[in-house]
């Protein structure tokens, strides 16, 4: 029959075995190479977090037993806790820095020209939404009542080109974007900015009423495709350390 100060350690053990299995992950998730900005940033979260967990483990070690230091992950490498925490504070600005929405492609259409009715407003975020009255052009519903030239709709920038040249596009108002002639912008792909959001995406107009308003388009959304977390990682790692410790005291009793 153990005691609890052995179930302890043993819980600890086995957490710090689990949690070696996470390392290679964390080198995947800040230096390895994944489709979409979005999604990269998602997973250098989510390897924060499995640092988060490192450095508690290693505090936890600590405080439990000076004994307990050589089984820590972190214990015998300093210079890695130096370089993990700079990369943990670069990632951290880098959760506040530009999105690419390279997910699937949505269709948009104006069901009628009223401004004030949410359906007929393309809400891509919070800050942007987009409408069309019966006449002029678009604007953005959630911080503005009407169209404005050369400046509508208010907190986006405009470029044609693709979404994969977006970093070396030049933006612009959305009337000097189409030369002030919205039809010639049908059927050409271009390059939105949500300058609040920072967000980049592609869209493309597939029709715009001359009179009486109404507009369609195609655009890019948010890539929501989900990759194993870290976190989980962490679980598969303490249940595959703790079938083992498991086999091993089977063993030693048998």
């Amino acid at each position: 029959m153990m005691g609890a100060a052995e179930v302890a350690e043993v819980g600890f053990r086995a957490l710090m075995r689990g949690l070696r299995f996470v390392i290679p992950r964390i080198k995947q998730d800040f230096f390895g190479h994944s489709r979409g900005t979005t999604r990269r940033r998602n997973r250098r979260r989510d390897a924060c977090a499995t640092l988060s967990l490192l450095f508690l483990e290693h505090l936890v070690c600590l405080s439990v037993s000076p004994k307990m230091r050589r089984h820590s992950v972190l214990f015998h490498s300093w210079h890695a806790v130096a370089a993990l925490a700079g990369i943990w504070a670069i990632t951290g600005l880098q959760a506040q820095g530009t999105t690419i929405w390279d997910g699937p492609i949505f269709t948009y259409n104006q069901p009628s020209p009223d401004p004030t009715q949410a359906a007929n407003q393309d809400r891509l975020t919070s800050n942007v939404w987009l409408t069309r009255a019966a006449l002029q052009g678009l604007f953005n519903a959630k911080t503005e009542s009407s169209y404005t030239h050369f400046f509508s709709p208010a907190d986006t920038a405009w470029s044609y080109g693709t979404l994969a040249n977006y970093a070396s596009l030049s933006y612009t108002n959305w009337e000097t974007w189409n030369g002030h002639n919205p039809p010639s912008m049908v059927g050409r792909d271009a390059v939105v900015h949500l300058i609040t959001d920072d967000i980049y995406l592609s869209l493309r107009f597939t029709s715009w009423g001359a009179s009486g308003g109404g507009f369609a388009y195609t655009r890019s959304t948010p890539n929501v495709v989900p990759e194993p977390s870290s976190a989980l990682m962490v679980l598969a790692g303490l249940a595959v350390a703790a079938a083992k410790w498991r086999r091993r005291r089977s063993k030693r009793f048998s």
